[in-house]
C-alpha cells in the first residue's frame, strides 16, 4: 500500500468531497522525516475532482531551525508569503468563498462580515 499513496489519497479526497468536506489534513513520516501535509480538491461541476492543490510543510525543518530565532521565523514567512504571480480562482467552500466576499479575512476570523 505504500507504493499506491496518491492512489490511496485520491479515493479518500473523493469520498471526503462526497461528504462536503473541503479538505484533508494528514501527517506523513517517512523514515525521520515528518511532515504536516493538506490536500485541497479542485472541482468542477460537470467533471467532479479535477485536480489538487497540495501543501506541504517539513515539521522537522520548522521545529528544528525555523523557530530556533525571530529573524529566521520572519524570513520563512517573508519567503511563504511571496508571490510571483496573482490569480484569480476560487479554493475555498462555498459558505467561506462567501464570507470572504463579505469580509472575513483568514479561517479564524470569527468577526466577519460587517464587524
Amino acid at each position: 500500500m505504500l507504493e499506491m499513496g496518491t492512489t490511496t489519497l485520491l479515493v479518500d479526497l473523493m469520498r471526503r468531497v462526497n461528504q462536503n468536506q473541503d479538505k484533508l489534513n494528514y501527517e506523513l513520516n517517512i523514515g525521520s522525516r515528518r511532515f504536516k501535509c493538506t490536500t485541497i480538491p479542485i472541482l468542477r461541476r460537470d467533471y467532479g475532482v479535477v485536480g489538487a492543490i497540495c501543501i506541504n510543510i517539513d515539521v522537522n525543518y520548522i521545529s528544528d531551525y525555523v523557530t530556533k530565532s525571530a529573524e529566521r521565523m520572519a524570513e520563512f514567512f517573508r519567503q511563504y508569503s511571496a508571490t510571483d504571480m496573482k490569480l484569480d480562482e476560487n479554493i475555498l467552500s462555498k459558505e467561506e468563498y462567501r464570507l470572504a466576499l463579505q469580509g472575513k479575512r483568514h479561517f479564524r476570523d470569527i468577526q466577519g462580515p460587517g464587524a
